[in-house]
């Protein structure tokens, strides 16, 4: 039903309006009383008098004052009216913004939380509102995001960055909601070309070093797959010393993503080695721990599996050094 203060559209059978709070039956009953108000104050003959004329003349040009002046607000402010106060939905808004907020890099855990977050919200808003399209459009955002197997080590400042403007479209400011901490591609400006080359060596020397110690380390996990539920006892110690050194490589690899430039700032001169690096990182964190698609039980890959992913790892960051070289030679 519509609201006849605000015009809002709520639920059937609803006792209230969502955002003016009308009360809908005082309403309807001030409505039922207006006639018999309005016939008890009637004058018993003839027509009105010169008082009741002036009186309404008055009324009249009130309203057309207040009628002027409503019309000549600032769309602005129309706006700021139509935001919903988010301490209703205050466990709601908390829940998906401590998702949101991790710090960490983005995994798809991470990514089905958020949507499930944006889901409960968009619940408990007036279905019709505007808070409800954006929230809605929010969690379609991140349903759909990435391409379902291996997220960009940004995502999560991508998704800071659609939430904060979804959020400041919906709701009104409160204390208790979480500042912006996505960084902006303009904060800060481009690094310096030569300090940005030297900060990338440095990152494609450690990830070097880290590739070529994986392949040293995973030898002893030997030829074969290792099936979950099919394994022995010597293959369940090989399982669970697999699964302890991917727990430890997860560790190793993230500092190096941490201290890379963030390609939002990265100088054009560096940019096609800058982004390649950051895509080995993602490709370093997405161990095959899991098997050919074919067989998803396998849980520790067989030899052939683990090369193919450090090499492809191998065969990328040699494409970056090769750009961050080319970088080092061009002419300033």
């Amino acid at each position: 039903m519509k609201c006849p203060n605000c015009g809002t559209d709520n639920p059937e059978g609803s006792a209230e309006c969502a955002h003016c709070a009308l009360v809908f039956a005082k309403w309807s009953a001030s409505l039922a009383d207006a006639p018999a108000a309005a016939s008890a104050r009637a004058p018993e003959q003839g027509g009105p008098g010169l008082g009741t004329l002036l009186l309404l003349a008055a009324v009249l040009a009130g309203g057309w004052g207040a009628w002027r002046w409503m019309s000549s607000r600032p769309a602005a402010a129309a706006d700021s009216a139509a935001l919903l106060a988010p301490a209703p939905y205050r466990k709601e808004l908390l829940a998906l913004e401590t998702v949101l907020y991790k710090d960490a890099l983005p995994m798809s855990e991470d990514q089905q939380a958020l949507s499930s977050a944006a889901e409960a919200l968009g619940k408990r808003l007036p279905p019709s509102s505007a808070a409800a399209g954006r929230v809605e459009a929010f969690r379609a955002f991140i349903s759909g995001y990435g391409d379902g197997l291996v997220l960009p080590p940004n995502a999560r400042d991508e998704w800071m960055r659609r939430w904060e403007q979804a959020r400041s479209d919906a709701f009104g400011p409160a204390a208790w909601l979480h500042e912006s901490a996505a960084p902006q591609a303009s904060e800060g400006g481009a690094m310096d070309p030569q300090e940005a080359l030297l900060a990338l060596q440095r990152s494609a020397k450690t990830i070097g070093q880290l590739l070529d110690a994986a392949e040293k380390e995973t030898v002893k996990f030997g030829e074969t797959a290792v099936v979950q539920g099919d394994a022995g006892a010597a293959d369940k110690k090989r399982l669970d010393a697999w699964r302890n050194w991917v727990a430890d490589w997860l560790v190793r690899v993230d500092p190096v993503f941490q201290e890379l430039p963030s390609p939002e700032r990265l100088p054009v001169e560096v940019q096609e080695g800058g982004l390649l690096l950051h895509r080995i990182t993602v490709d370093m964190r997405a161990v095959p721990d899991s098997g050919p698609d074919e067989d998803p039980e396998i849980y520790l890959p067989d030899k052939a599996a683990r090369d193919a992913w450090l090499s492809a790892a191998g065969e990328r960051l040699k494409q970056a050094e090769a750009a961050l070289q080319k970088s080092a030679t061009a002419p300033s």
